[in-house]
């Protein structure tokens, strides 16, 4: 854009004066008013800035706040996995322990009902005896009925 530019030529000729104080104190006026104006935003940036500044800090000790509860998570985590494991290893040990057990006692409930059946045909043949015993000794009591004992008589 040149000085001499016939739009700006007009509008800048009817700011020139022939007082050379007036025109000094003008441009000093307008100088003086954009200083303010640069100041003015040299200091809202500053401020900004500190403000930032200042939620920055503020951004970062949270965030090693939160790196430091991220820590402890992770060691309580661990501390639980760790617990965990020893828990499922307790568990499988005694489960089979257990298995053993049921083993076992599986084992001695058939040893149980193999000693319940020897019993109850020992019984039976017991009976069976005694059965044949009785009937022999009542054949013999009737055959001979002189043999056996009497009652005593009575003095």
């Amino acid at each position: 854009m040149s000085f001499f530019n016939s739009r700006n030529f007009g509008s800048q000729a009817a700011f020139v004066t022939n007082n050379p104080a007036a025109e000094v104190a003008r441009l000093l006026n307008s100088y003086s008013n954009q200083f303010i104006a640069v100041e003015k935003a040299i200091n809202d940036t500053r401020s900004q800035q500190a403000e930032a500044q200042q939620a920055y800090h503020k951004a970062v000790q949270e965030l090693h706040g939160a790196k430091e509860q991220l820590v402890r998570a992770e060691g309580a985590l661990a501390r639980i996995q760790a617990d965990g494991k020893h828990v499922q290893q307790d568990v499988e040990a005694k489960q089979g322990t257990n298995g053993k057990l049921k083993e076992e006692v599986n084992k001695l409930k058939d040893e149980e009902t193999q000693l319940l059946q020897l019993m109850e045909s020992a019984r039976a043949a017991f009976l069976q005896e005694c059965s044949n015993l009785s009937e022999q000794l009542r054949a013999l009591k009737k055959a001979h009925p002189d043999a056996f004992f009497k009652a005593r008589p009575e003095s």
